[in-house]
């Protein structure tokens, strides 16, 4: 069976389906769940709505097919996490660089005003996006300095790629400001990479864990960052994988950055 992205061109009808899946209300509520409470199962979403199990389960099958939803399998149950990279693909689509700057201001006050941002109960985010790009082209852009200044903030990765190997991320303005840091716990070239992952501030180090798996020429990139606990690191990258996952793709399949600012804050 071939799977297609749902993201992988910019009109057309795959992209379609996250406009078509965020159109019900069922399914948005299904989102709000699984953002509160990352890794539900099948039954405790459904325990959640005033409808049978087969037909939770067909809302879920049509956010997976958009994207929307990832799917994690643990043991006979599968675990469900929001993967937010197709809206914000549609986000820098139609945003210019000026309002790209503002709307998370103006958004970011409407929630703390109404006391919808909540936090996760459980400790990791996951992502996961379709690129076309092979898994040796795809690594490259994970692990070379100058390519990674195209998508990850303007700043460039530094590492032998060696297990137990340092690895940093340098300030997109001054080379000499280590802005992350970390170690690395494993490298496989065109298939895996895990590292630990340090903002320099009081939280313990995290996690994050790239997995590759290519499929005639498209690459299904999945990222897992995880914690030990909720923490100040843990808000921050809620949404900071979103612009580098979405830049990554756009350099890769039009060779061309998405030019993402670095935050005022």
């Amino acid at each position: 069976m071939t799977i297609k992205s749902h993201i992988n061109s910019v009109d057309g009808p795959l992209e379609d389906l996250v406009f078509s899946a965020l159109g019900s209300g069922v399914r948005r509520r299904i989102l709000d769940l699984v953002r509160r409470s990352p890794g539900l199962t099948v039954l405790e979403i459904a325990d959640g709505f005033e409808m049978s199990r087969f037909g939770v389960r067909k809302h879920l099958d049509t956010l997976v097919q958009a994207g929307l939803l990832t799917v994690e399998r643990d043991g006979r149950a599968k675990r469900h996490y929001l993967n937010a990279v197709p809206i914000q693909t549609i986000y820098d689509r139609w945003l210019t660089k000026y309002s790209r700057r503002w709307a998370p201001v103006l958004t970011g006050l409407k929630y703390r005003l109404e006391g919808d941002k909540q936090d996760m109960s459980k400790h990791r985010h996951r992502y996961e996006i379709y690129i076309r790009a092979t898994a040796d082209k795809l690594w490259e852009a994970l692990t070379d300095g100058a390519i990674t200044r195209q998508y990850y903030y303007g700043s460039p990765v530094e590492s032998s790629f060696e297990p137990g190997a340092p690895i940093i991320y340098k300030h997109h303005e001054d080379d000499s400001v280590t802005m992350i840091s970390g170690e690395i716990v494993e490298a496989v070239p065109g298939t895996r990479l895990i590292h630990t992952f340090s903002f320099h501030n009081d939280d313990p180090p995290s996690t994050v864990r790239y997995e590759i798996e290519e499929n005639d020429g498209t690459c299904k990139l999945t990222l897992v960052h995880e914690f030990d606990e909720i923490n100040k690191t843990y808000r921050a990258v809620e949404d900071g994988w979103n612009p580098i996952l979405s830049g990554l793709k756009t350099l890769l399949e039009t060779g061309e950055p998405l030019n993402i600012r670095m935050s005022d804050g």
